[in-house]
């Protein structure tokens, strides 16, 4: 008799858990449908584990939220710095369509959560003003030390990655985009 080792159920517990792989399943569901609209079940199934692996990773859907804002922030950041302090020939303007998200209709998770939660959420407001302060810090010495032009061109890269997920046109993005860095 042979014996089909394909068909036989494995026992005891499944594979660890790849936190990285679990961060970025949640991190594009989050972008996709916000925090608010996205279930337990579609993080479970995208994150390919069970309820009670899910809480003994993360503890909570919040907590899982902060993870991957946490680390989407670390990287954004990590990026920003490099972009600023490389020899292109125009690191502010690389910058500011990075912060704009011009090349994703997703929108920027960052801005995504403050509109949506960051008034709900202390633990959440505190990340995301700490990570708009490192930006303005980056920003700030590419502009000869003008801190409020810093202010004022992430605030239009927050709103032009607003107003896309709204439908404004391309073409009126990167004209305001071209504006504020000239």
């Amino acid at each position: 008799m042979t014996f089909d080792t394909a068909r036989v159920r494995k026992r005891g517990r499944p594979p660890r858990l790849n936190r990285d792989e679990a961060l970025d399943a949640a991190t594009d569901l989050i972008r996709e449908g916000g925090f608010t609209a996205t279930s337990m079940e579609e993080i479970l199934s995208a994150m390919k584990i069970s309820r009670s692996s899910f809480y003994q990773a993360f503890g909570s859907k919040e907590a899982l939220l902060l993870a991957v804002l946490e680390r989407y922030s670390r990287r954004g950041l990590a990026d920003l710095r490099n972009m600023a302090a490389s020899n292109a020939q125009d690191p502010l303007r690389t910058i500011v369509f990075e912060l704009a998200k011009f090349d994703d209709p997703r929108g920027c998770l960052i801005v995504n959560c403050m509109v949506e939660l960051s008034g709900r959420n202390a633990d959440i407001a505190a990340l995301l003003r700490d990570h708009n302060a490192q930006v303005i810090a980056i920003l700030t010495p590419l502009l000869g030390g003008d801190e409020a032009r810093a202010n004022a061109i992430l605030a239009t890269c927050y709103g032009a990655t607003t107003m896309r997920k709204v439908g404004m046109p391309l073409a009126t993005i990167r004209t305001i985009l071209e504006r504020i860095i000239a």
